[in-house]
């Protein structure tokens, strides 16, 4: 018996859209079969790569079946478009943030039919870095390329190394108490 292909859509075909375009192509057993952006020459590019392509994520998932749909739009749309998908009963893979806040978050998570069962934030001791580095390329800005200021790239090993143990640290911390602030919120849920 051969197993059933997972069929993945993505809305959103910016820098972050094609990297999940990559990534759940190259899991055996999934494949990209849709695709939905405001651009139309993203739309077209789609398109041509043999994907169903849409302006609307409404019309995407009335169109085309999907096992689940990966929200890579700007992150003032994730909420919105996390309801449509939830709605519609398909699941979500979203980049952060999935809504504005810890309340809307919860919101969406029990619209899908699940139980809130902990909700924390993470990396909340590396936010002073974090909030350093992204002023610093703000202030580098008119003087980069336009691709200096992406994320996609691993520090060096001993800043590395660091950061891992931080991280580490705080996620031993936050399996024994709630963290009230960080740069990710952590919502584990179950099935109603």
């Amino acid at each position: 018996m051969t197993a059933k292909e997972f069929r993945v859509g993505i809305i959103g075909l910016g820098r972050i859209g094609a990297v999940h375009v990559e990534a759940w192509d190259a899991l055996e057993g999934a494949r990209v079969v849709a695709a939905c952006d405001s651009s139309d020459e993203a739309c077209a590019a789609a398109a041509s790569k043999g994907l169903a392509a849409f302006s609307d994520p409404r019309m995407m998932l009335e169109a085309v079946e999907v096992d689940a749909v990966g929200i890579c739009a700007p992150p003032n749309q994730h909420e919105p478009l996390a309801e449509v998908c939830f709605a519609m009963g398909v699941p979500v893979l979203c980049e952060k943030p999935l809504a504005a806040d810890g309340t809307a978050a919860t919101r969406l998570v029990e619209s899908a039919g699940l139980e809130v069962v902990r909700i924390s934030y993470l990396f909340g001791s590396l936010l002073p870095l974090m909030l350093g580095v992204r002023t610093f390329q703000r202030l580098l800005r008119p003087f980069r390329e336009p691709s200096g200021d992406a994320d996609l790239s691993v520090p060096p090993a001993p800043v590395n190394a660091v950061l891992t143990a931080l991280v580490a640290a705080e996620t031993a911390l936050a399996r024994r108490v709630t963290i009230p602030f960080g740069s990710s919120l952590l919502i584990v849920a179950r099935k109603k």
